[in-house]
């Protein structure tokens, strides 16, 4: 298995962002679903550890059953700004939180 090293970045974030495009453009993903995705390839581009999103995303993944609940996890998810580290520690708490009590 290669390392990550050896993978070529920018070709890797020029797929993904024509991956993003792609399903937007073909209307499989909203604005702010593709908005969303956008923030995250960012957020790995410029090398920061979205680690503690990833975490939250899978959790919730593994949850989803489309329950009310679930669908005010996904609007938080999207709404979140992740550039703002005050705003995305109290949206990422809330979630964790929501996704407690769908348990």
């Amino acid at each position: 298995m290669a390392d990550l090293e050896s993978f070529d970045i920018k070709k890797v974030f020029t797929e993904t962002e024509s991956l993003i495009w792609g399903l937007y453009d073909k209307k499989r993903l909203s604005e702010e679903e593709r908005d969303f995705l956008w923030q995250l390839l960012v957020l790995l581009k410029e090398k920061q550890n979205p680690g503690e999103i990833f975490t939250v995303l899978l959790e919730w993944l593994d949850k989803n059953t489309g329950s009310s609940e679930d669908q005010i996890i996904k609007a938080t998810l999207l709404a979140m700004d992740m550039k703002n580290q005050e705003s995305l520690m109290f949206n990422l708490d809330l979630l964790r939180e929501l996704l407690q009590k769908t348990s």
